[in-house]
């Protein structure tokens, strides 16, 4: 899942928690929270509209697969959903944009 946050990598990691925490003593509860899907990032115009124009969304997100090795992740980073972010950024956020390398905090588990 890709996604912002309004902080540093420290409030990331607590969410994780925090969702994983209440999935386990609520099933079913973060698939209610996650309410629009986006498979993969080449469909990044449509999450942008979804962001931006979905009225009953609670929370969009987009479904990716991990990058093959670290060249894939570079080329991805400076190619169309990056330069699409940054087109719409003054439309979707209060600053500017940091685009980082972040590593896997979380992943789905099989069956779930």
């Amino acid at each position: 899942m890709v996604g912002t946050v309004n902080g540093n990598r420290e409030y990331f990691e607590a969410a994780v928690r925090d969702l994983a925490m209440a999935e386990a003593q609520y099933p079913g509860w973060v698939a209610r929270l996650l309410t629009h899907p986006v498979q993969g990032l080449d469909n990044y115009a449509q999450l942008i509209e979804t962001l931006t124009s979905g009225g009953d969304v609670i929370k969009a997100f987009c479904e990716i697969a991990p990058f093959p090795n670290e060249d894939g992740r570079t080329a991805h980073l400076q190619r169309a959903v990056a330069a699409a972010l940054m087109e719409k950024a003054s439309e979707l956020l209060a600053q500017p944009p940091s685009i980082q390398r972040v590593d896997v905090l979380a992943d789905k588990l099989p069956n779930y």
